[in-house]
């Protein structure tokens, strides 16, 4: 399992930022910096979420407890919900919406309208992940 250390060694060097850079941006020291990347010293809150923050990734990727990077804020959270809205408006103004030849219930709708939202979840974060290298 990837320590803390690990992420943030790994997101400096992802960005390009050497050891100074990092401790400017978090107004610290390099050895304060690679004290965290060693694991040899741990940063408080605040720190960790100035890190998160520099980074992109949630204070939870920089922890260790998900392996999720990128954070959905809630404009993309919106712009989801407002693509499913206008799926689902299309699917209940089309009676003959059809799965295996067959049409869908509601309840098969409703299922489908949550596997999507996951769906758009997804591929949000990958755009951003992307856009962000």
């Amino acid at each position: 399992m990837e320590t803390l250390g690990d992420r943030l060694k790994s997101l400096r060097k992802e960005k390009g930022y050497t050891l100074e850079q990092v401790a400017d941006k978090l107004n610290t020291t390099k050895v304060t910096i690679s004290r965290y990347e060693k694991n040899l010293r741990e940063p408080k809150k605040e720190t960790i979420s100035q890190l998160a923050k520099l980074f992109n990734v949630s204070a939870d990727y920089l922890l260790g407890h998900t392996d999720t990077r990128v954070i959905l804020t809630p404009n993309d959270k919106i712009d989801i919900k407002k693509s499913l809205e206008e799926i689902k408006l299309e699917l209940s103004s089309d009676s003959t919406a059809l799965f295996d030849g067959e049409p869908m219930c509601q309840e098969a709708i409703d299922s489908l309208l949550a596997a999507m939202e996951i769906g758009l979840s997804l591929v949000k974060q990958k755009q951003k992940r992307d856009n962000n290298m």
